[in-house]
């Protein structure tokens, strides 16, 4: 279920601070002719492109759509430095954008992908159009944020990672897999095949367990806080109510640290989870839908 993107994807090799690297993403035009919306998706951490499969259809009505997989994660190479900051995963977006003839992008960010869309429109403001943020981290740094500053954090979950996928460890590591997504898209029910899709994904690259460490070991949401005022764009912040991984207390905090240094920004609540865009794709799509309108009214 999780992974029907990728049917549409391709890989490319691309420059990304100086590197080449395997990025992967899955490039789709409108359905409703040209609209001149260019949507770039961002997913979460750890997360990849195949998540946004309840929002890609709503949103090629609006415009372009370019989901991608950062560097990293998903099918998409680490970096050989293993850096993973906003700052680096904002170059290898854009590069991708660059790519597939974006010009003024609309990020769509989830979860952590909402601190790589903030961090474009704060570091290419005449590339970026409005930002979408879904269930965003906010700041300050969220409980499972602050996890990855305990010592030996990243040498420990790349160990296990790299252990847990191996017989006869690996039935163990895919029930983990499953009460993980259980507490990440609490209070909803996890999707049929989430887990067992993403848990095949880490299993073939248990990397990525060590790189969602390494993206936050300089706390991004202080660079969230600090790159506010470069932000010139309107924002829209989609927040699920019963968010137990990022609490709207954070998200309250984002939209005020915005409002603050003069950011249109819009804070829209809807149901569920943290991965409300999966479970509650129906309200999460209207709310996009009726702010890009709102704000990008079609031309006759």
């Amino acid at each position: 279920m999780s992974l029907k993107l990728y049917e549409s994807a391709t890989t490319r090799t691309l420059p990304v601070a100086g590197e080449p690297l395997e990025l992967t993403y899955a490039h789709l035009p409108c359905t409703a002719g040209q609209t001149g919306l260019q949507f770039l998706l961002l997913h979460g951490n750890p997360s990849h492109l195949g998540h946004w499969h309840a929002m890609v259809p709503m949103l090629r009505e609006l415009g372009d759509v370019c989901a991608i997989d950062m560097p990293g994660f998903g099918r998409s190479q680490t970096p050989g430095d293993k850096v993973m900051s906003l700052d680096r995963l904002a170059d290898a977006s854009l590069a991708i954008a660059d790519a597939v003839g974006f010009e003024k992008l609309v990020p769509v960010g989830n979860s952590f992908g909402g601190g790589v869309a903030q961090t474009l429109a704060a570091r290419y403001p005449d590339r970026v159009k409005a930002v979408v943020l879904v269930a965003t981290i906010g700041t300050p740094a969220n409980p499972t944020i602050k996890a990855t500053f305990l010592p030996f954090a990243e040498p420990v979950s790349s160990f296990v990672a790299h252990r847990m996928v191996r017989w006869p460890f690996r039935s163990l590591a895919a029930k983990w897999a499953v009460i993980n997504a259980r507490m990440n898209c609490s209070p909803d029910p996890v999707p049929e095949g989430f887990a067992e899709a993403d848990f095949e994904m880490v299993a073939a690259r248990p990397e990525i367990q060590g790189n969602s460490v390494r993206a936050c070991v300089d706390d991004p949401t202080l660079q969230l806080v600090a790159q506010a005022g470069k932000i010139r764009v309107p924002v829209l912040m989609v927040h699920p109510a019963d968010d137990r991984v990022v609490p709207m207390f954070y998200a309250e905090n984002l939209r005020k640290v915005l409002q603050d240094h003069g950011v249109d920004v819009t804070l829209k609540t809807v149901p569920g989870g943290h991965l409300a865009h999966l479970a509650h794709p129906a309200e999460v799509n209207a709310e996009i839908r009726q702010w890009v309108q709102a704000k990008f009214p079609a031309r006759p």
